[in-house]
């Protein structure tokens, strides 16, 4: 490979490095997503494995894995290095609608409290058999959206649905 290729390939290499942290940036403003390492959150994303494959096919199990991230960081003063957990849950779920909004929902606290009251008042679950927090776990979350379509019998896209729970969500659940 010429010396003048390589150069220009680390170039283009860099460029879209820039640009996919500035999409991930751009996803975090645009959403409030609260995500302060947004470089950290892209290494982990492309560090999973066939992950556009996994986006084109609507794979469920992908936004817990995208959403579970080990965020390094630097305390004040402190030279040593501190690792956490954090669940960016809906990050994740707007990350993967963002690439595939046919096959996937976004997940906010108004869609949230929709769902939640859908399920308690319309299909009558009582808690033994379906709990809040089932919808912070992705496949479970998209069923109830899947049966709310189904219940109340509509003929809508996904990302349609989802705009009309968030909407009503904070009509009747925001401040």
């Amino acid at each position: 490979m010429r010396k003048d290729t390589k150069r220009d390939m680390k170039k283009m290499l860099t460029v879209v490095e820039v640009y996919k942290e500035k999409c991930f940036e751009l996803i975090c403003l645009i959403y409030s997503t609260h995500i302060f390492r947004t470089n950290q959150m892209a290494e982990h994303i492309m560090g999973i494995k066939d992950i556009d494959e996994r986006l084109k096919s609507g794979d469920r199990d992908l936004v817990n894995e995208i959403a579970n991230v080990e965020i390094k960081s630097y305390s004040m003063g402190d030279d040593e290095e501190k690792v956490s957990r954090h669940n960016f849950y809906s990050f994740a779920t707007k990350f993967c609608c963002n690439h595939q909004p046919e096959k996937y929902a976004i997940y906010d606290k108004y869609v949230e409290q929709t769902l939640w009251r859908f399920i308690k008042e319309d299909l009558k679950y009582p808690a033994s058999v379906f709990k809040r927090c089932q919808l912070r776990n992705y496949p479970d979350f998209f069923e109830m959206i899947k049966k709310f379509q189904e219940f109340y019998h509509l003929e809508c896209k996904i990302r349609d649905l989802d705009r009309y729970l968030w909407i009503h969500g904070k009509r009747f659940f925001g401040k």
